[in-house]
């Protein structure tokens, strides 16, 4: 295993950045806290170069405005894997914007369609199985393990190496400008959201649209309150009571419901302090009607035939691609094309719903599609994928 700089003071983190500086490349990840708490925290930066691997201690009170300098300045050819999730947690965390991102999850996705995790690129490329056993480990907690420290320190040692061969695969498949568009594009369609409470969300919760009234009016509001209970406390709502849990107090006879609500598995900290709060909450709940259901809105029949002319469009480059067809163009970006109907390329453009390689090697064919007429022959410049290298 290679060595790594665990660094949780300032002049650690300077001298790190100034042999940063002069690499070509650097490598990231995060550890945040969000398997464990509402709002996820920022636990842990990994870095890796070619020869220096870092574990910078978000927690530890740092001045990290010069390494989201570093990040912004474009000087670096950054590497990730899954970087949507890192890029936002590092935007949520300090505002940083990223620049200049190499996504090896990505480049997996395009080369085989599948068996894209960390663990198995790096198993299929260097034949190294990594251990994943601190994956939903606590980030929060300090002093971290060497275990934890180890595990995390792996997730940035083999990404230059990844980045190298899968370059040189996407090179020799003429996949790279598509590769290096969608990068970008995914980059900068990354928005810190709020989160926001969905009142109607109970209804995802198996089980709820099939129970009786009452039963369905408990189960939304001990969904309601456990959201308020995590947020205040800052635990994640499954950890606060499970689905399980909540449809077994939902559920039961009324007058049973104390019984089943004191031997409920609820988590410690409510349960000693708010355990009446959620009490209050069932037997404050009313029924909902199969008429107070939230409403599925019906379609427009117009709305969905363009839906299907524009799946079937997909499908056809896809299969002469030899690519699955969510990589051509996504289910949610079909569905907006179809609504805002576009007349013409520069207003298909002007949506920004795809990247502009897209927008130019398949705008004309899913315009066509909306139109009703036969598209017609795809770019030249649009590679296809030999025999041996199609997905699956």
């Amino acid at each position: 295993m290679s060595n790594y700089t665990y660094i949780d003071r300032q002049h650690q983190l300077n001298l790190a950045l100034s042999q940063i500086s002069r690499s070509p490349y650097l490598a990231i990840d995060t550890e945040s806290s969000g398997f464990y708490t509402y709002f996820s925290n920022l636990c842990l930066i990994q870095l890796s170069t070619a020869e220096q691997h870092y574990l910078i201690d978000t927690l530890a009170g740092l001045d990290l405005s010069d390494l989201g300098r570093l990040l912004n300045k474009g000087a670096l050819q950054l590497i990730m894997h899954a970087a949507v999730s890192d890029t936002l947690e590092l935007k949520k965390a300090y505002g940083w914007e990223i620049n200049d991102v190499y996504d090896t999850l990505l480049a997996c996705r395009l080369l085989s369609g599948s068996a894209c995790s960390l663990a198995s690129l790096v198993e299929a490329y260097l034949g190294i199985k990594m251990e994943k056993k601190e994956q939903k480990s606590n980030w929060l907690r300090r002093p971290l393990s060497k275990a934890q420290l180890d595990y995390a320190h792996l997730d940035t040692v083999y990404l230059p190496e990844l980045m190298q061969r899968t370059q040189a695969d996407l090179q020799e498949l003429g996949l790279l400008p598509e590769f290096e568009a969608e990068c970008a594009y995914q980059i900068e369609s990354c928005i810190v959201r709020d989160k926001e409470y969905d009142p109607d969300s109970f209804v995802r919760i198996a089980g709820a649209l099939d129970a009786p009234p009452s039963v369905r009016g408990r189960i939304k509001a001990l969904a309601l309150v456990r959201d308020k209970l995590a947020r205040e406390y800052d635990i994640a709502s499954f950890r606060v009571f499970n689905n399980d849990v909540l449809l077994q107090i939902a559920s039961c006879a009324p007058e049973k419901t104390a019984r089943q609500l004191e031997a409920a598995r609820i988590h410690p900290k409510v349960k000693s302090r708010d355990h009446g709060r959620i009490w209050h909450a069932l037997t404050a709940a009313g029924s909902v009607s199969d008429a107070e259901l939230p409403v599925q809105h019906t379609a427009d029949p117009v709305f969905l035939k363009r839906v299907k002319a524009l799946k079937k469009c997909r499908q056809s480059i896809a299969d002469y691609r030899g690519m699955q067809a969510a990589l051509i163009v996504s289910n949610r970006t079909l569905e907006e094309i179809a609504r805002v109907n576009p007349p013409d390329r520069q207003s298909l453009a002007a949506m920004h719903v795809m990247n502009p390689w897209k927008t130019e090697c398949y705008g004309g064919h899913l315009l066509a599609c909306l139109r009703g007429e036969k598209p017609g022959t795809l770019s030249a410049k649009i590679p296809i994928l030999p025999p041996e290298k199609r997905h699956s």
